[in-house]
């Protein structure tokens, strides 16, 4: 196996209807859950409300592949994200997750158009790094 690499962006909120994200935004997300929803593997409740696309996990040297592809759907949606963000009290998440596989180490860097993309509608960022 090599090491692999996926970016997810996460709409997180107490309650919001992820159908009018989705309307709004023009973008159908590859998954969500609602506030109350019983979760089928912890058997507990879904204590927030969430939507998500990502990419595929694909073999890669640099995290800003990944994160470019969001970029390129998300960016002409920046005005829509940030309304959406206000109006429904919305936290956004970048997540990078990284399996390194056989040692092999991809670059963690961010370049200066994602870093002001991800300021300017107030998202976080998060790496979660699984070492086999």
């Amino acid at each position: 196996m090599a090491t692999n690499v996926n970016a997810e962006f996460v709409i997180i909120g107490d309650t919001f209807d992820p159908d009018i994200v989705t309307q709004r935004l023009g973008i159908e997300p590859q998954g969500y859950w609602v506030k109350g929803e019983k979760n089928a593997n912890a058997h507990t409740e879904r204590k927030d409300t969430n939507w998500w696309i990502h990419t595929d996990y694909e073999h890669s040297f640099d995290i800003m592949r990944q994160l470019s592809k969001l970029m390129s759907i998300l960016q002409k949606k920046k005005n829509i994200l940030k309304k959406l963000k206000t109006t429904y009290d919305l936290e956004y998440l970048f997540l990078v997750v990284i399996n390194v596989e056989e040692n092999e180490k991809p670059a963690i860097a961010l370049d200066s158009s994602f870093i002001n993309f991800a300021s300017d509608i107030g998202a976080e960022f998060a790496v979660d790094l699984y070492i086999y």
